[in-house]
Parts: C-alpha cells; structure tokens; sequence
C-alpha cells in the first residue's frame, strides 16, 4: 500500500545511515575487510525486509479479454426483443480474437450466471430463473463482476432496455471504473405502440365527514384512443363512471366525491380499453386510501344479526358506531379492518373463519393497532375450537385451563386407514392434527393403523404408530402424524377398533373415545351385515367410536354412519380441510363436557384495578367461559371461583380485552337493564381503540420503483417543528404471513422532517403504521397505505436510453449497435502481478545466518582448506568405484596379503623379547593365466591390515 511504501522511503535511508554510523564507530576487533562483508549482508538483509513489508509485486500483462454478456429477461423484454438480444450474443461471439472467452448473466428480480467463461458459450440457456417481475441492473452488474477472472481484462455488455426498478445501477459505477471493468450497453427496443395504462391514483391522505375531495387519476398512452374510468369506494356502494380522451403521453382526470362516514378507505380506479388499442390490460387499475376522522366505528360480527341490537344501542349515547358483519363478511386481508378502530367477535365459534380472515385480524391489531374484543358463549373462547389459533395468541387469557382437575380427562384413539382418492391420506393427517389441537396435556391419544389384515377375515389388529400418551408436547405429536403413510385398506374393521378399545381399556382417562377415519369400503363386513357384536362390546367398556368419512361413495358413507350409530357417536362427512375443526369440534362436545360454567355469580372487581372504575354495583352474571388469564394479563373482574371474566393486555400495537362472559339474554340476561351496562361497554371498547396522535403528524408514502419512501412532518399545533422525536414504522405487505415484521427505525433527515424506505417488490397494498414510542414504548401511531396494483414491468413503455448511455460514458464503455464492437471496441490492459514479498522474506532468512556468521565466526585460510579437501574427500569417495574381480584371483590374493601381514611366532617372540623386529621376505609372484591382482591398498582388508601394523610400530617406538 502507498502509506507503507512512503513510510519505508522515508525511514529506510535514515535505518542505513545508522547502520553505516554503527559499523564505523564499532569497537569490535575485525579486520577491515570482514567488517565491511558484515555491512554490506546487513544492508542488504534490511533492503529485502523493507521491500517485502513495501509488497513488491512483479507484472505480466495479459492479452485475453473475458465479456460478460448480461442479458435482461425481465417481463418487460418482449419476444421479439429478447430473441434480437440472443442474435446480438451469438454474432459477437464469431468475432472473438484468440484467447479471448465469454460469460453470460441473464436478469430479472435476480441475477443468475447461466454460463461461465469460456470459448463458447453458444449453448448456454437464456430462458430466465427466478421472478421476472422487476428489473434489476445493479445486481446484473455484481454479478457479472464476479464471473471474471481475477487478473484478467474484463467487459460487460449489458443487453436491456434500462428500465430498472429495483436498486440504482449508477451506483455500481465506482466500482466498475475501479476495477476498470468498462460497461458496453446495448438497447433492446420495445414493440409496443398500442398501449395505455394508470400510472398512479392520488388522492388526500385525510379528511374531514363530509368533506368534499379530488381523486387523481394519472395515466399513460402510447396512442391516440377513447377509454372509460370508473371509481368505486371498497365497501361502499356505488361507483363513478367517465369516458375520456387519451392522447400520446401522460394525461391527468380527476373525480369528485366524499364520505359521511369516519374510517379507512380504498379508492380503486379501472380503465376500460379496447383490446384492438391495448396491449397489457394488467396495468389499467389503480388505488388510493383516504381517512376520514371522526366517530370510532366498531365492527361487530355474531352469526345472528339480532345479536347486535343490545350492545349497539347501548354505545348510540357513547357516540360509538357499531356495524354488524355474519363470520362469513370478516375480512381476509389486514387493509380491509382499517375502516375499524375495533373488532368484536360475539360467540363466533372458530369454525365459522378462515385461517386467512384469522391470520388478517390477528395482523391489523399486532401490526397495526386495530382493538380486538371476543365475548364468551357457548361458541366462544375454548367451547368454540380457538385453542392453539392465532385468535388465541391475541388473547390475553390461555384457553388451555390449569386447574384440570374440575374438566374429566380424555383418551382418544384415531384410528386411520388408506383411502382411495390421492390427496384424501393429507385429510386423515390434517384431522388427526386438528384433533391434537382439541386436547389438553392431561388428555391422551394415540394412531392406530389398519396394516396387517388379509382377506381371510383375521388380522393383528393393526400397529400404534404413536402410542397413547399424553398430549404435552403437542408439536412432536403432530410431527410424527405428519411421517405416517401406508396405514392400510383392510377389508375388515373389526380387529382394529378392538385394539383401539383394548388399549383405551388400560387408560386412566375419565372419557374415552374411538374416531375411526376412512371410506368405508369395508367389503369384507358389508357382506356380513357389519360389526354390530364388536361395537356392543366396545360400548360395554365404556368407549364411544365416531366415524369421519372422506373420499368415500354413498355406500361408505351409509356404512361409516352404522358404524357410528351402534359405537355410540356421531358420523361426519368431510371433503374439504376446512370441514375438519368444525367437524372434530363438534364430535368433541359429544363425549366431552365442554370448559362452561353455568352458576350464577356476581363478578368481583380486582384491586386497583381503574378500566371499571366508577361503575354501579354490578348485578349477577349466569355463566362463562373457562379461561386462564396469562402472565401479562391484567384482570378486571373475576368469577366467584376466582376465574378471569374481564382480561386486557396489549398485543403488539394493538389492545386486545377478553370478556368470557356474553352480551345476551342467555348468560348476561340481568345485566341488560343494568344501568352501567352501557358504560362498562364503552369503557372497554375505547380502552381497545388504537390511538391517534395528539400531535399535528401525519405520514405520507411514495412509491420509487420497487421501494417505499416514508416522510412524516411534524409540527406541533403553534407550528413548531418537533425534533427528537422516537418514531417507528411497521410494514404490512401483501405476502406478509406469519410473525410480525421487523419495526423500521423513522430517523430525523430535516428540521422536523423524518424518513424512512422499505421494499416493496410484490403487487398488493403496504399498510403502514408510524408509531411514536414514550419511555421505550407506543403511546400512539398513523396509519397509512400505498398500493402497487401491478408489477412495475409494466409502468415503463419506452426503452431507458439515459440509464444505459450513463452507464457507458462513466464506466469506459460505449453504446454498441454491431456485435462485433463487443469484442473489438473497449478493450481493456489487463496485468496480472507475483507477490514476491514471501520469497524476498525467505532470501532474508537465508542471509540471516551468513550475517551472523561474518560476525561471530573467526576463520582462518586454513580452514577454508581444510574444510576445502574434506568435501573432495567426501565427493571422491562416493565417485570412486572399484574393479571387480574374478572369484579365483580374490582368493589368491586375499591368500599373499594374510601371509605377508600375519607374523610368524618367532617374530612375536623376538618382539616380546625385545630382539629386532623381523621382516618377512616377500614370496615369489605366482603366474598363471589368471589377471593380476589388484594391489594390497586397494582391497579393503589389505588397508585395514596396514593400519594394524603401522598402529604396532608406532607403539614400540613410545617403549622406552
């Protein structure tokens, strides 16, 4: 990096200066000449390190050129379009110089690398992966950066018509001119000239009851032509209608309308073309939501509308309106509860919803503030089938009680078979789990199969794939329904509903039951005129068995319904998943009393406890719902045994209260003429209300592309900007499912100006609500919307040929017409570089010991020779080889040199006797036809026989 490299420049000469100044004024005694040795390895041990830490880098340049070809596939490339960019890839490729290869990216919402470089990428496949309802160059551009190869020169050509709408290209320019990775863009024409759309639907954010206001309407038209506008108000009847005139370009028409009633609501406007004159009819809607304050509007829902009479008139002197709506009319979706400040379920049994208008209601009042309040019935709380439903996590009481000693256990044993229709093996499962969902933890059940019978009208009564066993891990459970496949298709029920009772037999429960689920195509008993005798028997021991037919004929149907009939239960038909908890629900309150108290009481007030406070003695109540107030709850009013009848808490941004008693004349009929009944209802209702904000704040929210842009303007009422405030927003989209989306933080940008993005890809409405937090927590929020009823593929008509120009200039590239520019024009140098910091490291290590050695080893010329003729040893003696030679001759001589070496024993004893050392004579050369020996010296014995007589001379010289 620079910055080392400049620090090394500075600080290296004066690291040398001081080496030199060392090495003069040293006081070490060497000669002259090693001294300046030991300078010059020291200086250059010190240059290595520094250009190492310097990342000395060695350059080759490469001639090679890598295209990456990116191709847009989005919706808004027609056919045409796209098959003149796959023309464009081909022809390009055809003129490639040598060495040069070729990658290809193709686009839309993502980018995917459909071929890697390389020579020939003809056979790549351009079909799109992934969603084509956006386009997004940016990631294009990351993606094809990528793909090239570190240290070779790269391009991208980008083949599209620039209309992007997720992320900013341009912001990627950096980067690519740092890399210098140039952009050559190449436009895709549109073939659209008969086309007309709605552009965007404005109308004001809120207004007044009564006040009249301006719906905008803007559109688009490629074309001269006559279209018709209507508008309509979603929920309200009625709707405008207006032909007008459209002309090439953009135009503006507007309409006038107003409300009378306070609430949330969607404006949707439609434009009516001719076929002949438009090519896309999915971009011809549009919307706009407006709020109109005023009077709190409540929706009550009962499936009698009677039900509402009581409660509605009682809240008229309250100033609370109150709108009834049957189970089926609650909405599915969380923007439709909007024109509600609360929701009241009044003995609703879970039946009666969707999951999708569950899943919605639970989402308007966690998310975005919308009050919730469910009255008690004989269809209500866990008498109704809520346990384990989102309703029930809203709640702020548990429906599962705790004092189970007052509700008889249950022992259930499912017993399942095949049936004949493909899908209908997921029914069985779906009842089974929806069956796990009814039961409390001291209740038992378990899953028998129908496996393991034949035809001969015996069997082994079928495997428990899950034994009976309490019900306290309830999602394992339901888990290992979920594996269970194969269950059989027996011809005879007999044996498996005996196994089913023998083991309830064995069970502690106080109720035990059968639900036998199948077809009924029994053949074996039908024949026999079924199994009376076995089911008398299981009755005899206490057991009821229930049937559940799916997927079964008439006959079936007939035959699971006897069997139900002689086993004491009830027999049920279901097709569809939805029929499952109604129908287990009901089967459940045959055999099982359900968690009611019916005992007159007079609900007792808890300590300060301030929702009730201020009302008239409270008469008598006649009955409620069992329930268990959670944690968090807070309890206003109790029963006489001390259970919860009047529970609040807050959930998410919203207030939920649990009421467990009801509103009618069956439970609550003395209450009716109370004189507090009305207050205690407002009370309740308006403590569920969400907030509206005491302050002059309201948000607004745009659509950029693919993005959501929140402002808010706060200003107090003197006109004041409020700085500093704390605000959040929570972002309510339409493929929203689940659990409750991340808070987005709305941070100050201006002078009491705050903002906030979020993305919004898919088509549908964004709620959003903007929240300002108190001591860490809502005190009170807005509420806002913006819908994009199509896809933004197509908003745009006409290619974007700034983007794409911009891209070009900025980067290096250039806007190419003919293919083979792709290969020839714009080529980029590219270098490729060896770090040759780790092999100057490994020469300085290697220097290292010859520095010291010139310092600390004192050598003389002698032994640089002596050191000299030991290596010429040592390389001699691994060269040398020796002659070999024949058996005969070996021997012979091994013969002479003994001879010749080993004295005789009068010399020993002269030497002993201290006489003149005898010197054998030498024996006469033998001659034969065989070689000449090799000489005494060569041969290995005749040297070591040598040293032993030179080691004995000159021992007897040392002898005095």
């Amino acid at each position: 990096p620079a910055p080392v490299l400049i620090g090394l420049g500075v600080a290296l000469p004066a690291i040398l200066f001081f080496v030199w100044w060392c090495h003069r004024h040293s006081l070490t005694d060497l000669p002259a000449s090693r001294k300046r040795a030991a300078l010059i390895v020291r200086c250059i041990l010190l240059l290595l390190v520094a250009l190492a830490l310097a990342q000395t880098r060695w350059f080759t340049r490469h001639e090679g050129l890598v295209a990456v070809f990116a191709v847009d596939v989005s919706r808004s490339i027609r056919p045409a379009a796209g098959a003149l960019a796959q023309k464009f890839v081909r022809e390009a490729l055809r003129a490639r110089q040598s060495g040069d290869t070729a990658a290809l990216v193709t686009f839309g919402v993502h980018a995917h690398v459909a071929a890697l470089p390389s020579a020939d990428i003809t056979s790549a496949d351009f079909s799109p992966e992934g969603p084509t309802e956006a386009t997004n160059i940016a990631e294009a551009l990351d993606t094809a950066v990528s793909v090239v190869p570190p240290g070779r020169a790269g391009k991208i050509v980008l083949l599209s018509d620039g209309n992007e709408n997720v992320s900013s290209a341009l912001a990627r320019v950096p980067e690519l001119a740092a890399r210098h990775i140039p952009v050559d863009t190449v436009m895709l024409p549109s073939d659209l000239h008969r086309e007309a759309l709605i552009d965007r639907v404005l109308a004001p954010t809120r207004v007044k009851i009564g006040e009249p206001f301006t719906v905008q309407v803007l559109t688009q038209a490629l074309n001269p032509q006559s279209v018709v506008l209507s508008m309509r108000c979603i929920g309200q009847s009625g709707e405008q209608e207006r032909r007008v005139q459209l002309t090439p370009g953009r135009g503006v028409f507007s309409f006038e309308t107003k409300l009378v009633k306070p609430g949330f609501y969607r404006f949707e406007v439609l434009m009516q073309t001719d076929p002949q004159q438009d090519t896309i009819l999915r971009n011809n809607r549009g919307e706009a939501f407006v709020h109109v304050s005023g009077t709190p509007v409540v929706l009550y829902v009962a499936p009698d509308a009677s039900a509402v009479t009581y409660l509605k008139q009682a809240l008229a002197s309250y100033h609370v309106d109150v709108e009834y709506a049957p189970p089926a009319a609650l909405p599915a979706t969380p923007a439709s509860f909007q024109r509600f400040d609360s929701i009241i379920l009044s003995d609703v049994a879970r039946a009666y919803l969707s999951d999708a208008q569950m899943a919605a209601l639970q989402e308007a009042t966690r998310d975005l503030g919308v009050g919730f309040v469910m009255i008690g019935g004989e269809e209500s709380f866990g008498a109704g089938g809520y346990r384990h439903t989102p309703v029930e996590e809203m709640l702020p009481v548990s429906l599962e009680i705790k004092q189970q000693k007052r509700m008889p256990s249950v022992a259930v044993a499912l017993v399942i078979e095949d049936l004949e229709i493909p899908s209908s093996v997921n029914m069985s499962k779906e009842a089974a789990k929806a069956m796990v969902d009814l039961l409390d933890p001291i209740d038992e059940i378990g899953v028998l199969d129908c496996e393991g019978f034949g035809m001969g009208g015996t069997g082994t009564g079928g495997r428990w794939r899950i034994p009976l066993q309490h019900v306290t891990d309830r999602s394992a459970i339901q888990h290992s329904i979920d594996l269970l496949d194969n269950m059989g298709d027996p011809p005879n029920y007999d044996p498996f509903l005996m196994e089913a009772a023998r083991v309830l037999q064995q069970s502690e429960a106080k109720i035990k039951h059968i639900v036998f689920l199948g077809d009924g195509d029994a053949v074996w008993e039908a024949s026999r005129g079924g199994i009376s005798s076995t089911l008398a028997r299981i009755r005899n021991m206490g057991i009821t068995v229930s049937t559940v037919a799916s997927g079964a004929d008439s006959q079936g149907i007939a035959f699971m319904a006897s069997i139900a009939r002689d086993g004491g239960g009830s027999a049920y038909v279901a097709d569809r998943p939805e029929d499952l908890p109604r129908i287990l629900l009901k089967d459940q309150q045959t055999y099982s009393a359900p968690p009611i108290i019916e005992e007159p009481f007079v609900p007792r007030k808890t300590a300060g406890d301030e929702l009730v406070a201020g009302l008239p003695a409270m008469p008598p109540l006649l009955g409620y719902n069992v329930a268990t107030p959670k944690p968090t709850a807070d309890v206003s009013l109790v029963s006489h045994r001390n259970d919860p009848i009047l529970a609040t808490w807050r959930y998410g941004l919203g207030r939920t209260a649990a009421f467990t008693s009801d509103d009618q004349n069956r439970w609550a009929a003395r209450w009716l003429g109370w004189q507090g009944f009305g207050a205690f209802w407002a009370q309740v209702i308006r403590w569920t209300m969400r907030s509206l904000p005491s302050l002059d704040y309201q948000p607004r929210v745009t659509l950029e592309g693919t993005r959501g842009h929140i402002t808010v303007d706060a200003v107090d009422r003197r006109g004041q900007f409020l700085n500093g405030l704390v605000l959040r927003a929570r972002v309510v989209g339409p493929s929203h499912e689940g659990a409750a989306p991340p808070d987005i933080p709305v941070r100050q940008t201006a002078p009491g100006r705050y903002e906030a993005w979020f993305e919004a890809h898919d088509p549908g409405v964004y709620m959003v609500n903007v929240v300002r937090e108190r001591s860490g927590a809502p005190s009170e929020g807005a509420i806002t919307a913006i819908a994009t009823p199509y896809p933004p593929e197509y908003r745009d008509m006409v290619p974007n040929r700034y983007l794409l120009s911009q891209l070009a200039a900025l980067t290096g590239g250039a806007m190419l017409t003919q293919p083979a520019d792709a290969f020839r024009a714009n080529r980029p140098a590219s270098y490729a570089y060896v770090d040759l910091a780790p092999w100057l490291f490994g020469l300085a290590l290697f220097l290292l010991p010859f520095d010291v050695a010139v310092r600390r080893l004192h050598l003389q010329r002698e032994d640089f020779v002596r050191a000299r003729e030991w290596v010429q040893r040592k390389l001699h003696r691994r060269t040398h080889v020796q002659q070999p030679l024949p058996n005969l001759a070996r021997l012979h001589a091994a013969k002479v040199r003994t001879q010749m070496a080993i004295p005789t024993q009068e010399e020993v004893q002269t030497d002993l006797s201290g006489g003149a050392a005898h010197t054998p004579q030498p024996v006469a050369q033998q001659k034969d036809d065989a070689p000449a020996a090799a000489p005494a010296a060569d041969v290995p014995i005749g040297r070591l026989m040598d040293a032993k007589r030179r080691a004995r001379e000159k021992s007897q010289r040392r002898e005095p």
